[in-house]
C-alpha cells in the first residue's frame, strides 16, 4: 500500500488519540474494505486475536 505524507501525519495524530482499549465506534474511507477482507484472511493471527478478544 503506497501511502503519502498527508495519510501518514493524520494516522500519527489518530494514534496519539486513541487510547489503549478504546472503541472504535465509527471508521471511513477508501482502504475500509480492503482492511476488512484482510481480517478475515487472518482470522488465525495473533492481531485478531489481540482485537477481538472478549
Amino acid at each position: 500500500m503506497v501511502e503519502g505524507p498527508c495519510c501518514a501525519l493524520f494516522a500519527e495524530r489518530l494514534r496519539a488519540r486513541v487510547r489503549r482499549g478504546q472503541v472504535v465506534r465509527s471508521a471511513r474511507g477508501g482502504a475500509l474494505p480492503a482492511a476488512a477482507r484482510a481480517v478475515v484472511r487472518n482470522r488465525d493471527s495473533l492481531w485478531y486475536e489481540r482485537f477481538h478478544a472478549h
